[in-house]
């Protein structure tokens, strides 16, 4: 067998039966990919024994009901006998795959790029539904994102319409993730709650990246139990990068939030992230119901600070990493879509939703040159600078 085995074909018998000579099989992460992976090996019948992290610091104690251990910990039996699942991103898979042939395991697995491939066909839209974000968090372009949608038209509309909203919605197919999240808190718009349920009455899956500012627990109560795809939650940090208020509502919700399960028995929230490091009043109010994961990122060059991971300028033909067909836009408040959730500069306008569907805007000249731009050696495309894009 050789150390790095490619399960392209994932189907539950091929799966089974590379799995069918170990008697331990471990997950090394323990974020949502682990998390993923996880619920795909349990379809297949495969049991896991540990999720297996670098450090136990800043890990939660289990991942659902596995328990996660440090590399560590395990003995030498485990690396010579049992199965590593790497349960992480693409981009971080070659890291951590030296890292297990470091500790000497023999048998090493990662997802074939058929199932990756799979991830990222989907199309999603991300509804940024109102100008404007109090947060104002110091590691989100919100001035890049103002002055650019303003800047040919002061006038331009900062709140979407319902009515809007539903034509938008008409006119992708059903199979879009709708993801409330975008470049603006989700609950800023004063129909935020409204939106959210008129997309899953109309049966499309939906994700929720939000901070909980400006819900009502009335409101929470309307939607938990949508059988949401994602919930993330954006949390306080001790250095006030974020302006997120810890109020008394804020803490009844995330207090029921965390304890709460979704129709599939998932946890409301599958994650959470913030600016730095989490407050210490927000840490003691999950009370270790949740681990806060911070990975900063220099939003595709639209921020500038040497401490932000960066990418710098990629050359040669390139992929992202998210969507092979560059299909996440993101949905603006007079029916514009723009590129993706790093496009603060609104550099890639694809067209308008309200006006066109989406089968019309991918055959428009915007998306078409950006295409172009992927394939070439060099081009004046934000993709270049952005962390989640790859040279082919």
């Amino acid at each position: 067998m050789s150390d790095v085995n490619n399960v392209n074909e994932i189907n539950r018998t091929h799966v089974a039966e590379a799995m069918s000579s170990f008697h331990d099989v471990y997950i090394y992460g323990a974020g949502k990919e682990a998390k993923k992976l996880l619920n795909l090996l349990r379809y297949f019948e495969i049991s896991v024994k540990n999720m297996v992290v670098s450090e136990r610091n800043n890990n939660p104690a289990a991942v659902e009901d596995i328990p996660v251990c440090a590399i560590s910990e395990l003995d030498a039996d485990a690396f010579s006998t049992g199965a590593f699942w790497v349960g992480t991103g693409m981009e971080y898979r070659n890291e951590i795959v030296s890292t297990l042939k470091a500790a000497k395991a023999k048998h090493i697995f990662v997802l074939g790029k058929e199932y990756w491939e799979l991830c990222r066909t989907r199309q999603k839209l991300e509804i940024t539904a109102k100008v404007g974000c109090k947060i104002n968090c110091k590691y989100c372009p919100q001035s890049n994102f103002l002055n650019a949608y303003y800047k040919d038209d002061k006038e331009r509309r900062g709140l979407m319409t319902l009515e809007d909203y539903k034509t938008c919605l008409s006119h992708v197919s059903k199979d879009t993730i709708i993801c409330f999240a975008g470049f603006v808190e989700p609950f800023f718009h004063p129909q935020g709650v409204d939106m959210i349920l008129y997309a899953h009455e109309q049966g499309f899956e939906i994700e929720l990246y939000t901070t909980f500012m400006d819900l009502s627990y009335e409101d929470y109560l309307k939607i938990k139990d949508i059988p949401f795809k994602q919930v993330v939650l954006h949390t306080p940090d001790k250095n006030h990068y974020a302006n997120i208020t810890i109020t008394d509502e804020y803490a009844k919700i995330l207090n029921d939030a965390l304890d709460h399960k979704r129709p599939n028995g998932d946890p409301f929230i599958d994650s959470a992230n913030c600016q730095s490091e989490p407050s210490e009043e927000f840490l003691s109010l999950a009370n270790e119901r949740i681990v806060v994961e911070s990975a900063l990122i220099d939003r595709a060059g639209n921020l500038d600070d040497s401490s932000l991971r960066s990418s710098g300028m990629k050359k040669g033909p390139i992929y992202c990493t998210r969507t092979e067909y560059l299909n996440h836009w993101v949905l603006l408040p007079d029916g514009s879509v723009t590129l993706c959730c790093m496009d603060f500069g609104l550099k890639h306008v694809m067209g308008n939703l309200i006006d066109h569907t989406y089968d019309e805007i991918i055959h428009m000249q915007p998306y078409q040159d950006l295409i172009s731009g992927m394939n070439a050696q060099m081009s004046d495309i934000l993709c270049r600078k952005c962390t989640s894009s790859r040279v082919r």
